[in-house]
């Protein structure tokens, strides 16, 4: 994930998360970790990158950029997520936004339905 300040002030990263779509309306949210998952709890970044712990501050036009991954535990219907995207809440003159990237094709799903049509599975 890349996270770039285009505004006139700093600004405060407050979270980082994955955001899921299973085309039946209920937004989800996972936490971007490490070996463990969790809905809308705070960063925890991977061991083995180099990332800010949230929440950080980015000044005017600074950029900052690090790895994380989307454990698949606890994630229920997996073979059902249609795509998903990477979510960072930001403040913005003192209340909450939200900065999205672009959706991506499930993976989750596509392996999750490989794993279950395998014979032993």
């Amino acid at each position: 994930m890349e996270v770039v300040n285009t505004g006139n002030q700093a600004t405060q990263i407050i979270a980082a998360f994955w955001q899921i779509d299973r085309s039946n309306g209920v937004d989800i949210h996972f936490a971007a970790s490490h070996g463990g998952g969790g809905i809308e709890s705070l960063f925890d970044a991977p061991d083995h990158a180099d990332a800010p712990a949230l929440p950080f501050t980015l000044a005017r036009y600074e950029r900052r950029a690090w790895d994380f991954e989307l454990s698949l535990e606890g994630i229920q219907e997996q073979e059902a997520i249609i795509r998903s995207r990477p979510v960072a809440q930001f403040t913005s003159r003192k209340r909450a936004e939200f900065a999205y990237g672009a959706w991506q094709r499930s993976q989750i799903a596509m392996n999750a339905r490989r794993i279950r049509e395998e014979p032993g599975a």
